[in-house]
Order: C-alpha cells, then structure tokens, then sequence
C-alpha cells in the first residue's frame, strides 16, 4: 500500500525521524486518562518501526516519562526515545539515560503551593465530585474536565485561571497550556516545537534526518510550526487543513497505522 510518508522520504539519502504523539495519536482520548493503554496492534507497528535501520523513533507527549513507560512496557527494549511533558523531559529507553531532565526548569515549590491550594477550593466547591480530575505531573499540573458538564467546566476553568492568574512567582517561570478538554499549567521553557529541535539535532549529528511529526491536538501545533521550518512532514489527526499549521491531515489514527505499515510491508 502506498503511503503518504514514504512518498515523501528519501530513503537512500536520509533516515526518517518519525515522532508522534500518543493520546489522540497512538491511543484513542479515554474518560480516565489513566486507562490509555496502547493496542496490541500499535505495538507491533511500533517495534518494527523501532528495528528499522533507516528510522529513529519519539513519541512525543504532555504525560510524563514514568507515565508512558507504564502504558508502553511491551517495548521497554526497543529504541525509541520517549519524550514526556512536552518534552521537558527525554529518556533513552536503551541507555537508561535522559538526554534532557526538568529539574532546573521551574520553581516547584510555589507549584506544590498552587495544587494544594486548589485542591482545597476544588474540594469546598465539590467540583472534584463532578467530573473534574486533576493529574499532577510533578512539574507540571492538568486539569481535565472532559467528562463534566458544560457549567461546571466553564466553572473549573475560571477557577484555575483566577487561581494562576494571582500567583506572580508561578507566572514567573509557569504557562497556562490549553489542550483536548484539558487546562496545563507547565514550565515555559516545556514546548513540544523546542522538542523536536532537540530530537532533530540530536539525530543529526550521526546522519542527515528527514523529519516528520503526527499529532492531533493543540499543543502540538508548536511541533507542527518547528516541522514545517525544518522543510519536513507535518500530519495532524482529526482536523482540516484550515484548521492546523500541518501540511497534511488524516481523518484517523486508523490511516496512520495504515500509512506506517505500508512503509514496512
């Protein structure tokens, strides 16, 4: 089957730097973001890809390391780089090494202050028992309000807004980062654009890299932008050209699976 992304790779002259995203990207968005565990099927799609002697694989996201190293376990030996928090963090699964850490990057006790103190109105308000859920990622915070309904979302996101809005040492170092029926507060120097110059400048020092980046949700439109820069392939799931910086869309993660395997097959 011919496929979008080999139509554009240069096999003979360069490897292929595929980074994609996972929720949305790899794994459809679930209720519990705690339930997103991959299929059988992106797992084997995955580790051949990871074999590939032409090809160097990322997944890119706003969850942790620790995080998508427990939803990926089967390919814990494969050589794929796993970029957590929008890539404040990047580990080599093979070295057991990260080539990137956040710990400089932020103030995180007037984090720790922030998520206690809204916890505490979250718990007074009873919003906590209304379908928002809050995921602390040590550096970062999200709130995800998907399974909420319309007033108490507007409510909870008002209330995490004010909340940042009037704590000037986390503004100091901190974002607010809108995403798929989620509201982040992470470090300003965590940017999945900044990722993808680490990842293509890291690969580029063995061997000229062609790089291509699938994902479906806002923030990854900054990777889109760096991608787009970089004369790569930028493909966004789920949306129309009109409404992303990617220069390719697809309707689904089902016709990313398609276009990756008919690069091996």
């Amino acid at each position: 089957m011919p496929s979008v992304i080999a139509n554009h790779w240069c096999i003979d002259q360069e490897n292929l730097a595929l980074m994609l995203d996972y929720d949305g990207t790899l794994t459809p968005i679930v209720e519990n973001p705690a339930d997103a565990f991959i299929s059988v099927e992106w797992v084997e799609i995955l580790r051949l890809l990871a074999r590939h002697s032409k090809i160097r694989l990322a997944i890119v996201s706003g969850r942790s390391v620790s995080q998508l190293l427990e939803f990926m376990q089967p390919l814990k030996n494969e050589n794929i780089l796993f970029c957590g928090l929008h890539g404040g963090e990047i580990y080599d699964i093979r070295s057991k090494k990260f080539l990137q850490s956040p710990e400089n990057a932020c103030n995180l006790n007037s984090l720790i202050r922030f998520k206690d103190s809204l916890l505490c109105i979250l718990k007074e308000t009873k919003l906590l028992q209304q379908g928002i859920v809050i995921e602390d990622k040590n550096y970062s915070l999200a709130l995800h309000y998907r399974n909420a309904e319309q007033p108490i979302k507007q409510a909870a996101i008002g209330l995490f807004e004010k909340k940042f809005q009037s704590s000037p040492e986390l503004i100091e170092s901190f974002k607010l980062q809108p995403g798929k029926e989620v509201l982040e507060i992470l470090p300003k120097s965590f940017d999945k654009g900044q990722c993808v110059n680490f990842l293509y400048q890291f690969w580029e020092k063995t061997n000229s890299v062609y790089p291509v980046y699938v994902g479906d949700d806002l923030t990854d439109e900054f990777a889109f932008q760096v991608v787009n820069q970089l004369k790569g392939l930028s493909i966004c799931i789920g949306k129309s050209l009109d409404e992303t910086e990617a220069r390719c869309t697809f309707t689904s993660s089902y016709e990313l699976f398609e276009a990756l395997e008919g690069m091996l097959y």
